[in-house]
């Protein structure tokens, strides 16, 4: 789902007019990239591995991977996570709530949606060592988009500038408002996936102590 990712977020492929964002209209450009390129790769006999699979079939996994990567977009975080909550947690609540037996596509979808989500920000609930490491690489990678930034004479984005704080001073901010609301209907949905959770808690106390020894 980030295949061939160039390091940059969206907004930066808009403002400067690259040609991903123009291919895509300025509609998420990352993520149609990735997908429009993976795609093109399955045209390739040696690539295909659908290739045995019926004509719909195709169709219809190229629909799913499509809804799945796109939101994977941070523009679509909270929209995802209110459906998550508002369609599937509350009808895994009330059951008998005069809710057909079928389970819809569209909630099959949002589920498959809603996994990626979870799997695409892994590292916050891996073991704290592997967390850190990867939440340095990110701050370097935001850090090189604010480098061009100021050699464009942009304004710089927020946690880019490798002069300010960055992603590793965030982190519980972070948690509090964009990953704890995905995660905490996410296990009321799936309780066995309570492990990530309590990992995250695990990793954002770290951030709490860094903060508080600073």
């Amino acid at each position: 789902h980030d295949f061939e990712h160039k390091g940059f977020n969206n907004d930066f492929l808009i403002k400067t007019m690259d040609d991903w964002a123009i291919d895509a209209n300025d509609k998420s450009p990352n993520e149609n990239h990735h997908l429009a390129s993976a795609f093109r790769l399955l045209r390739h006999p040696d690539s295909n591995f659908m290739h045995r699979m019926p004509a719909a079939q195709q169709t219809q996994v190229r629909k799913l991977v499509i809804d799945m990567v796109l939101a994977t977009d941070m523009a679509e975080h909270m929209a995802i996570v209110s459906k998550l909550k508002n369609d599937l947690q509350k009808r895994l609540e009330n059951p008998d709530d005069g809710i057909e037996d079928e389970v819809p596509e569209v909630l099959k979808t949002l589920v498959l949606q809603g996994a990626i989500k979870i799997a695409d920000i892994g590292h916050l609930y891996a073991a704290q060592e592997v967390h850190v490491k990867w939440s340095e690489r990110l701050e370097e990678e935001m850090w090189q988009q604010g480098d061009i930034e100021k050699d464009r004479t942009m304004k710089v984005s927020f946690l880019m500038d490798r002069d300010k704080p960055g992603v590793t001073k965030s982190q519980p901010g972070f948690v509090d408002f964009v990953v704890r609301p995905l995660f905490e209907v996410w296990v009321a949905c799936f309780p066995s996936c309570k492990p990530l959770l309590d990992q995250i808690e695990s990793n954002y106390q770290y951030w709490k102590a860094k903060d508080t020894q600073s």
